[in-house]
């Protein structure tokens, strides 16, 4: 199946690139494609992204067809061909 991925800001600084489309096992979860993404622009990406290996960090949105992907199962929602996905930081101040 193949992804769509868009990064953002220092995501995107860190990746070199602002999309990547990658091409994933059926059945794969976000998980895979953070793995994917550090693969595929041979940077450590997603040690940027992750507390640990079960949580997003609270800076950054993951979103999977405009869908926040902490409403649902996080790191573990499954992925369909087509689907596109969004990698960003969240900004805050006043």
């Amino acid at each position: 199946m193949r992804v769509r991925v868009r990064l953002f800001g220092d995501v995107a600084t860190l990746a070199g690139r602002l999309e990547i489309s990658l091409d994933l096992t059926d059945g794969a979860d976000l998980r895979r494609l953070l793995s994917a993404i550090d693969q595929a622009t041979d940077r450590p990406v997603s040690p940027s992204l992750l507390f640990d290996e079960q949580t997003i960090l609270p800076s950054i949105a993951m979103l999977i067809n405009g869908s926040n992907v902490l409403l649902g199962a996080g790191l573990e929602t499954r992925l369909r061909d087509g689907d596109q996905v969004a990698v960003m930081p969240l900004i805050s101040g006043g």
